[in-house]
């Protein structure tokens, strides 16, 4: 009898050790699940702020607060007139203007303007505003650089070839030969 007594109690034994492997086991596994249910949450609750600044952001733009021209069709369209008639202008004046000297004027830094989040600062920044800009000529803008002058050269001696041979062509079918 003591060799059941002694298989029974390692049957015990191992029962018992089979047992702590398993709550260790299953120990393991719920930490494992945990960490991943706390990804899972973190990850939730990223998309669920990203999804809420982008339905805040549509509502804007449904209101017409996202710093845009404010008004209708026909004034945007307005707006995009005026402005065209101001680009003529202004290459009108460029092609008018003589050279003045061989050095321009240093640029004036274009003003950024930083995202305006009400809609009164929306409304005052699309306002048209119109900024006096010393007029440059053609040259003093192809004189800037060296590859400009070069390039600008090729372009009036392709242009005297195509005239020459055109001229010539008129030549020979009017008989001066």
């Amino acid at each position: 009898m003591s060799e059941e007594a002694d298989l029974l109690i390692e049957a015990v034994s191992l029962l018992g050790q089979r047992q702590q492997e398993l709550d260790a086991w299953a120990a393991e596994r719920e930490r494992a699940s945990d960490e991943r249910l706390v990804a899972v949450e973190e990850r939730q609750a990223e998309f669920e702020r990203r999804l809420a600044a982008l339905e805040q952001r549509v509502a804007q733009l449904d209101d017409g607060e996202h710093g845009g021209p404010a008004g209708g069709p026909e004034d945007r369209l307005e707006r995009l007139r005026q402005q065209v008639e101001e680009l003529r202008g202004a290459a009108v004046q460029i092609d008018e203007a003589a050279p003045e000297s061989d050095v321009l004027p240093a640029p004036e830094p274009a003003p950024v303007a930083a995202p305006a989040p009400a809609r009164a600062a929306a409304v005052a920044s699309s306002a048209p505003t119109t900024v006096a800009q010393p007029s440059v000529g053609v040259w003093q803008r192809l004189e800037q650089m060296p590859r400009n002058r070069l390039d600008m050269l090729l372009l009036v001696l392709g242009a005297v070839v195509v005239l020459y041979a055109g001229l010539w062509q008129i030549a020979l079918a009017l008989g001066f030969s």
